[in-house]
């Protein structure tokens, strides 16, 4: 109930006056019903008189009392019609009036929670995304969070419209018959019993049934993403009967949760059934004794009738409060993530970077007590010079410059720029000095130049092309069919893989930062191809710092500095002749890159097999 409180503390309750409005309206329309009994009993007994004479049913005339004259009961028949349909009109009006202040209100909480869970997520560090699929964290914020503001704005005036309800419905009854209405009263404590025999399995099968959904959101996110994939390996038939497992399964938690749900509502069914029945045969035997009038035991009926919706609503809603807790564990669970990472704001401010960089004996872990992504790394960049890390998938190399995005925090050791340690900068200045092409370019649906100039749509459209130009791609944006305005879908899957990287290069290379990263991305261009785009790069921007990470020689042996890395270790570094000179590592791949690998013996491991060294990707 801790969190239920606190949902409606921060979002429903700052629209009560809509609520109180809704609920108003609401409680008087749902009094309509028993309006319409006590017409009915009027009718039945001062208008038409109708009564019991032995086994047969007479018209009140017949016996001692005054008859009504025919003139009378037309009269009464025109004002029972006349009070009926202004119920009903009423109703209805109070009703939509009602709905809309409630829909209204819900869709503002819904709005305010799905921005705040999306900004959350969107603040969070790389490594909760690492627990969670792309799928499950939609499901937060379109999923859980419509069913939160479902479940919670409508709950409270349905509750106290209930509630009130019922309570008139017994102060009706108890005027018309005591007897009758103790006997209602004697039903409730069935409907408890029936309540709490279902409420368990429900409020486990909901929690089972969320997850499952979860699960087949993300399947299907992941098929979506890699169709390519799947139709190049041939896998669509084996893909799909994996996805018909994971329906079933899902098909299985639904009739499950149906059955309890039907199941609880025919065990509350039956018992307002059997109720509302012993309640009838005991007005027959009140009419059969002339103890009753006949519209008093049809209004009693009716009210008994009606009198049980309000406890039925009212025992499900312990039903939705069980659900609606599970649903806000999971939404809480992300507003709630702590941020290990953020400065909230604060930090140093930095309007720029010269970009020296230092790593001093800096080790990661992406799991603590998990397997080492770095160990003792130090080296030092002065501003303006470039680097380049050399070295197999998974030795590292993509942890280095995480880590001075500061996308993790080393788990010992310091990463400093300009002398400062990172963690004490203002984050986003820091990202904002950092220009970063990652391994997989990223390429969102909108135009050629609203993709480069992702970073700062409101920049010049000249800045877009000379960012162009220097990443070689200008001439073949040109060449589309309306050039920079040329609409791409998501992914960039109607271009060649070497256009794609290199619309992700120009990306980097605009807002002028002090430090350029390039994390293994320009894989798609040839070597030649690859040597003139860093050319073009250092000649564009002699005074910022960069960081190339990449598999070949080639592309580092112009660097200033090189780092080799094996599983998280720095082996070598230097610069290109340097490194050759040792006639290690780095040139035991300048050899096989450039020469003849058969003349150069197989590369010592530093580690035994069991001490695992992870990359992250």
């Amino acid at each position: 109930m801790k969190l239920i409180r606190r949902f409606y503390k921060e979002y429903v309750l700052r629209h009560w006056g809509k609520l109180l409005l809704a609920f108003l309206l609401t409680v008087t329309a749902n009094q309509a019903p028993y309006g319409f009994s006590l017409l009915g009993k009027w009718l039945v007994d001062d208008v038409l008189q109708v009564a019991r004479k032995g086994n047969v049913a007479v018209v009140q005339s017949e016996q001692s009392a005054p008859p009504v004259s025919t003139e009378d009961k037309f009269e009464g028949l025109w004002i029972f019609l006349a009070i009926s349909l202004s119920l009903r009109f009423g109703t209805a009006g109070f009703g939509g009036i009602s709905g809309y202040l409630t829909s209204s209100a819900g869709q503002r909480v819904l709005f305010r929670l799905r921005s705040q869970v999306q900004t959350k997520l969107s603040n969070l560090p790389l490594s909760y995304f690492d627990k969670y699929s792309t799928g499950q964290l939609m499901v937060r914020v379109m999923d859980d969070a419509n069913s939160a503001q479902t479940n919670t704005v409508n709950l409270p005036v349905n509750v106290a419209t209930q509630f009130i309800t019922l309570i008139v419905g017994l102060v009706l009854l108890w005027k018309i018959s005591p007897t009758m209405t103790l006997m209602a009263l004697g039903v409730l404590p069935f409907y408890a019993t029936g309540a709490i025999l279902f409420m368990r399995p429900l409020r486990k099968n909901t929690e089972a049934m969320r997850n499952a959904n979860a699960e087949l959101q993300s399947l299907i996110e992941e098929k979506l993403t890699y169709v390519a994939t799947i139709k190049y390996y041939a896998q669509e038939a084996a893909e799909s009967t994996r996805f018909f497992k994971r329906l079933r399964q899902n098909l299985q938690i639904g009739f499950r949760q149906n059955a309890l749900n039907t199941g609880l509502s025919v065990t509350l069914m039956i018992i307002s059934g059997l109720g509302a029945t012993g309640i009838l045969m005991y007005g027959f035997l009140q009419l059969q004794d002339g103890a009753m009038k006949l519209g008093e035991v049809l209004a009693v009926y009716q009210m008994t009738a009606l009198l049980f919706g309000p406890i039925t609503a009212l025992t499900n809603t312990n039903v939705q409060l069980q659900t609606t807790r599970i649903i806000l564990e999971r939404i809480y669970e992300v507003l709630d993530m702590e941020n290990d990472l953020s400065d909230d704001g604060g930090g140093v401010v930095v309007d720029t970077l010269r970009g020296d960089i230092a790593f001093e004996n800096v080790s990661l872990r992406y799991i603590e007590g998990g397997p080492v992504a770095l160990r003792d790394v130090n080296f030092h960049l002065p501003a303006g010079q470039t680097l380049a890390v050399l070295g197999p998938s998974g030795c590292g190399k993509t942890a280095v410059v995480n880590l001075l995005s500061r996308f993790y925090d080393p788990t010992e050791g310091r990463v400093l720029i300009d002398g400062l340690d990172i963690r004490t900068l203002n984050l986003q200045d820091l990202r904002e000095q950092i220009g970063m092409a990652s391994q997989e370019a990223r390429i969102f649906s909108g135009t050629v130049a609203q993709n480069i100039a992702f970073g700062d749509p409101d920049i010049e459209r000249s800045v877009i092309e000379h960012a162009a130009q220097v990443a070689g791609i200008h001439d073949a944006i040109l060449e589309l069919p309306k050039g920079y305005d040329t609409q791409i879908g998501k992914g960039g899957e109607s271009l060649s893989q070497d256009v794609v990287q290199r619309i992700s290069i120009a990306r980097t290379l605009l807002g002028d930062p002090a430090i350029f990263v390039f994390d293994d991305s320009v894989s798609a261009l040839s070597e030649e191809a690859e040597e003139l785009l860093f050319e073009n790069i250092e000649k564009a921007f002699e005074r910022q710092t960069i960081i190339i990470v990449t598999n070949r020689v080639r592309t580092a042996e112009n660097a200033h500095q090189i780092l080799v890395m094996r599983e998280g270790h720095v082996v070598e570094q230097g610069s290109h002749d340097e490194l050759v000179a040792q006639k290690g590592v780095y040139w035991r791949m300048y050899v096989h890159q450039t020469h003849r690998p058969d003349e150069v013996a197989p590369e010592p491991r530093l580690h035994e097999p069991d001490e695992m060294i992870v990359e992250h990707v």
